[in-house]
């Protein structure tokens, strides 16, 4: 280790080139204290590889501890953080810890009971407009990943420039190429699996796949397979961890709540639908049942879809990504996502 290191490490530490063991290990203790409560899981990490190189550096076993005298009780001294306390501290809320098996086992069962019971009471009104939503991005994210200017509203519309446009596509490739290399900085497997995935589906759709075929998933297909394929990634992203940068740890609860309200009301309708229990949904939302241009009118008459294939195609869509979500859960519950080994580490998710 050269010199120029040591410096680094004892400027992260803040002590000099002078300092005892004992003066390091309090230098670790101050500045972890301050990093648990605002510091990364990163920071932390770099923090330790510096004390314990410094303490390697230095090859001498520390001085014992003098005994001082005690200062009166009208005069008390500064506490030292209790490094069992820190330990302890150090040791995430559970309902951010993604490696804590009770939140991992429970929460996405009472989340989906709650959203559950929202749909079927009163209150799930107020969920059909970020239902309405998820529909428009499924037409949009089809378009965004074949290089296509897209603008999802809440309202019922999305606008679909069909130029292709590079500065969406190098829009979209910098944003999965910042989750890729953030997962591969702080090693978190899923991250990276995620960001290569929608890198190699980007390039596909925009370079290979042709055009007619672009514009029936961002205009016929995608806002119903949104409804469903989206809204099942975002409840699957409740259990991967994503990069610090990101802050995923809080946000994942609402995420799940919002995205189980609004696959339950897709499979829910689409179930009613297959049983022959609700019509098919002719038209748009904004010009009414008669628009030839919805997306179902697009399916039977620009494509030759039938209504049995309609009905069997999105409810069996349902089914499918409910039978994923399960493995997913599975996986995850179980403590199959972890490496075994010889030390049984564990995988960064």
């Amino acid at each position: 280790m050269d010199e120029a290191e040591l410096a680094r490490y004892r400027t992260l530490l803040g002590v000099t080139a002078g300092a005892t063991p004992e003066e390091l290990r309090r230098a670790y203790v101050n500045r972890n204290f301050a990093l648990i409560r605002e510091g990364t899981e990163t920071q932390r990490r770099e923090l330790h590889a510096a004390h314990e190189t410094l303490q390697a550096a230095l090859a001498v076993p520390a001085p014992p501890r003098p005994e001082s005298a005690p200062l009166p009780a009208s005069q008390p001294g500064p506490a030292e953080p209790d490094v069992s306390v820190l330990i302890a501290e150090e040791r995430r809320n559970p309902l951010t810890d993604f490696e804590n098996a009770k939140t991992t086992i429970l929460a996405p069962p009472l989340l989906f009971g709650l959203a559950w019971l929202l749909v079927v009471s009163p209150l799930g009104f107020f969920l059909k407009g970020f239902h309405v939503w998820m529909h428009e991005l499924g037409h949009a994210l089809p378009a965004w990943l074949s290089g296509r200017m897209a603008v999802p509203l809440p309202l019922g519309w999305t606008s679909v420039r069909e130029e292709f446009s590079l500065f969406v596509y190098a829009a979209l490739s910098a944003l999965l190429l910042t989750l890729l290399v953030a997962g591969w900085r702080e090693r978190r497997i899923w991250a990276i699996v995620i960001a290569v995935g929608l890198l190699l589906l980007q390039n596909h759709m925009t370079w290979f796949m042709p055009e007619p075929a672009q514009q029936f998933w961002w205009s016929a297909i995608g806002g119903i397979a949104g409804e469903f394929c989206l809204s099942a990634l975002g409840l699957a992203l409740f259990f991967i961890q994503l990069p610090e940068k990101f802050r995923w740890g809080a946000c994942r609860y609402l995420v799940f709540l919002l995205c189980a309200a609004c696959f339950i009301q897709a499979y829910r309708f689409w179930g009613d639908v297959y049983r022959g229990l609700e019509d098919i949904p002719y038209g748009s939302m904004i010009h009414g049942e008669d628009d030839p241009n919805g997306d179902l009118d697009k399916l039977r008459h620009d494509h030759g879809w039938t209504q049995s294939r309609i009905r069997r195609t999105f409810y069996g869509l349902g089914n499918g990504c409910l039978v994923a979500l399960g493995a997913v859960y599975a996986v995850f519950a179980l403590r199959l996502n972890q490496a075994r080994g010889p030390r049984a580490h564990r995988l960064e998710i």
